[in-house]
């Protein structure tokens, strides 16, 4: 039946993340007032947070509140996935190791690939356009020539151009001689 002035207050786990559009609102009888909640500085508080909005009036004690939930995702996540990181294989031979990037963000972005190993390593595709909460994939390309054996390293590198994450791995590749021809005489002299 009167006018009254509120005086509005953020509490709980997401409260130093919240501003009110006005901390403090005059309603006059029968009159309704639109407070907004501004979140902001999320990019350290991923995940779910409650809070609540008391208004406590300057005439009488009827203090009311209401809560709510601050959802904060990451605009740009991402994972990066392998089937296995040792390969076993024959000089002359090629394989592909399948790799996987699952963009975990809310918003699409371009990933660049970067291997750094033996000539003969390569990768099927280095740049890949990911929507958001969508993956991609591609193949890295192992193909030693002949004559060569040996354990390798074989590091990959993605990085997002949108945020500022990075993720690695390092492979490994067994090479082995397998092609090649043995001689044994078993006797240098005879008789005939």
């Amino acid at each position: 039946d009167f006018t009254n002035t509120y005086n509005l207050k953020v509490e709980g786990p997401a409260a130093n993340l919240i501003t009110l559009s006005e901390t403090r609102v005059t309603i006059t009888k029968g009159e309704t007032k639109r407070i907004f909640a501004f979140a902001s500085n999320t990019c350290d508080s991923l995940g779910n947070q409650d809070f609540t909005i008391t208004a406590t009036p300057e005439l009488g004690t009827s203090i009311q509140s209401s809560s709510a939930r601050l959802i904060v995702d990451s605009c740009y996540d991402f994972e990066l996935k392998t089937e296995k990181d040792l390969f076993n294989l024959c000089e002359g031979e090629q394989d592909k190791i399948p790799v996987t990037i699952n963009n975990k963000g809310t918003s699409q972005n371009t990933f660049n690939l970067n291997i750094n190993g033996p000539a003969w390593v390569s990768l099927e595709k280095n740049r890949l356009d990911i929507a958001a909460k969508s993956s991609a994939n591609t193949n890295i390309i192992i193909a030693p020539p002949l004559e060569t054996a040996g354990d390798f390293d074989i590091p990959l590198q993605v990085t997002a151009e949108k945020g500022d994450q990075i993720a690695a791995t390092t492979f490994k590749a067994s090479v082995r001689k397998c092609l090649g021809v043995f001689v044994d005489i078993e006797k240098n002299q005879d008789k005939i």
